[in-house]
Order: C-alpha cells, then sequence, then structure tokens
C-alpha cells in the first residue's frame, strides 16, 4: 500500500491522522492518536468491497447522460464516497458493463475515470435492475435467502420478480 492509502486507512478507520516519512529502506510513522492495538492491523485488513447500491447508481447517471456530456467522471458524483465510486466503476470495466477507462490517481485509492457508455450486457443488467421497486426486493431476497450477490444471481432474481409483476398484470 501506499503512504496515502494506509493514512487514509487510518483516519477511515480512527478518525486520526498519520504522519508518515519514507526513508529508503525504511519507513517511519507517527501516531498522532491513542495508542489502540490492533489499529494498524484493522486498517491494512480494510478492503473496498463491491457496492450494489453504487454499481446501480454509476448503470442509471451513464446510461442517463446528455449529449453535452457524452462521458462521466469522478466529478460526476458528489459527495463523500469517491474511493468507492472509483472502485465500483473499476470493477464495472472489469466486467464488461461498461466502456470507458480509469485515468489518473487523484488521490490515494481513487482514480479518476472516463465511463463512455453501457456495453449490451451493462443494458440488460442494468433493464433488470432500474426499476426501484424490483431493485429493493431483489436485494431483499438475496439478503432473505442468504444468498452473495453476484452478476448472475441479481440478474436471474431481478427478472424473476419482474416477471411475477408481468404475470399478475396479465
Amino acid at each position: 500500500l501506499s503512504y496515502y492509502q494506509i493514512r487514509n486507512l487510518l483516519i477511515e478507520v480512527t478518525g486520526y491522522a498519520l504522519r508518515m516519512e519514507v526513508l529508503k529502506p525504511s519507513l517511519t510513522l507517527t501516531w498522532n492518536g491513542p495508542d489502540c492495538e490492533g489499529t494498524l492491523l484493522k486498517a491494512w485488513r480494510q478492503k473496498m468491497k463491491r457496492d450494489w447500491d453504487i454499481i446501480r447508481n454509476i448503470l442509471i447517471n451513464l446510461d442517463e447522460k446528455d449529449s453535452e456530456k457524452p462521458h462521466l467522471t469522478l466529478s460526476d458524483f458528489p459527495g463523500k464516497q469517491k474511493a468507492e465510486i472509483s472502485y465500483n466503476v473499476e470493477i464495472l470495466l472489469e466486467a464488461g458493463l461498461i466502456y470507458g477507462q480509469m485515468r489518473e490517481t487523484i488521490g490515494p485509492d481513487t482514480n479518476n475515470f472516463v465511463a463512455r457508455r453501457l456495453t449490451w450486457s451493462g443494458h440488460e443488467f442494468l433493464d433488470a435492475i432500474r426499476s426501484d421497486q424490483v431493485w429493493n426486493e431483489t436485494k431483499e431476497t438475496m439478503l432473505d435467502k442468504g444468498i452473495d450477490m453476484t452478476i448472475d444471481f441479481v440478474r436471474t432474481v431481478a427478472t424473476s420478480i419482474a416477471k411475477g409483476y408481468l404475470d399478475s398484470a396479465i
């Protein structure tokens, strides 16, 4: 992990700042918070996770972008979840749901990006989860059943729920 990654993890976990000096070949840490056993270990183990609500938000925003700005960047998402949004865009690119690219590092754990459009699979996935009612029921169903949310499972459950609404309306 880089200096900034470690520093931000510690601030996030403890609320206290960390000053580090890199001295080749060693690293000096100056801690200005309480002496908490395991704090550094907890910060090192903390990982970024896939966030399905953020993923849905990214897909919806990308689908609804206007012609004046034909792409999304990190600045299109206000709020404090910059690292989480950046991470989830990166895994959406890896999954092939969106076209775009990750850009320069703009902070610890945070890369800017240019998301240009949804792929065919991205459109199909978003269409399955776009409805708030279907989305909320999908999350609830998977949580109740103790099923991990994967793209395939989410799509299958959401499609099944939507089909149930359609069948009851006919």
